[in-house]
């Protein structure tokens, strides 16, 4: 048994989720909310969108100002919270884990290595130190 320290980066979980759903806004700035014509906020954003300092709870029609390209997609929370119902199953599936902040300490026991496959990432394979 070995103990694994490990962050799921869920800071763009929205925005990934919908790149992966829809292969046309991969590598594009995508930010999901209101639309900029609407009264409202931003709830998350791909890294494409930060770089032009767009952040979660600013209002939309400030995010479109700073990132005029920004394609902005409504929010499927429904779908959302069943992605993340799905990744943490598959964590909850390492064994002994624990979650705090995002970071998760994992007790490995099933075998010498693991993976985990996320929603808009790459899949992630980790191997006991020597």
């Amino acid at each position: 048994m070995f103990r694994v320290i490990f962050h799921l980066d869920t800071d763009a979980f929205y925005a990934s989720v919908e790149q992966r759903d829809d292969p046309a806004l991969r590598g594009r700035p995508v930010i999901v909310g209101a639309p900029p014509t609407q009264r409202g906020l931003v709830c998350a954003f791909s890294y494409e969108a930060r770089t032009f300092g767009v952040r979660s709870a600013m209002p939309s029609a400030t995010a479109r100002r700073l990132c005029p390209n920004g394609i902005f997609v409504r929010p499927r929370m429904d779908h959302y919270r069943e992605e993340s119902r799905q990744t943490m199953q598959i964590v909850g599936g390492m064994g002994a884990v624990s979650v705090v902040n995002r970071f998760i300490t994992a007790q490995v026991t099933t075998g010498n290595s693991f993976s985990i496959p996320w929603a808009g990432t790459k899949r992630t394979t980790a191997e006991p130190c020597p």
